[in-house]
């Protein structure tokens, strides 16, 4: 089954450049000739991107050791991290809330089983927005990057790039 911008192959074909956010949502619109999809557009004022990467440590750990390599009896070396890239299947139970059952590899005889929330009491919700400003800085780097191609951008366009080269900008990685 083809994805929903598939749906009609024509819209898709007039468009080989895109150059503003808008011309993503009109692409989209009309991808559906039967008009069953909608897009939503989200702006910084709406505060509508949630703070996700402070929220999650007051409810999951960041490390867990396997309930099964836990003991005293078995050496630091030899416990099983729960890294999410080490494993292949992933199990959840309603029952055991907070828990997830892994294996290393989709019906491994291995199942390690790890307790990743930190209170049986269920997650709430982030209240807060990700951003507190209308305009979030830009790393550097980023902006550079879009200054060498601004000779490629059409001149209907442009304003747009040149607003956004003039945002405040980061030196920091740690934003990206």
């Amino acid at each position: 089954m083809r994805p929903a911008f598939w749906a009609n192959k024509t819209s898709f074909e007039k468009h080989d450049r895109m150059y503003i956010p808008d011309e993503y949502y009109n692409w989209i619109i009309t991808a559906s000739t039967s008009f069953k999809y909608s897009v939503r557009i989200i702006s910084r004022a709406s505060r509508e991107i949630l703070d996700y990467k402070n929220w999650w440590t007051v409810w999951y750990k960041k490390n867990t050791v396997s309930i099964e390599s836990v003991t005293c009896k078995i050496p630091k070396s030899q416990k099983t991290q729960f890294t999410i890239a080490k494993f292949n299947e992933f199990m959840f139970h309603s029952e055991y809330p907070g828990c997830i059952k892994a294996r290393d590899f989709i019906d491994g005889l291995a199942i390690h089983t790890f307790v990743v929330r930190t209170s049986s009491r269920l997650p709430i919700m982030p209240k807060y927005s990700a951003y507190i400003s209308d305009i979030i800085p830009i790393n550097i780097k980023k902006i550079n990057d879009i200054k060498k191609v601004m000779q490629y951008i059409p001149d209907e366009y442009a304003e747009f790039w040149n607003v956004l080269c003039n945002w405040p900008t980061t030196n920091s990685d740690a934003d990206e």
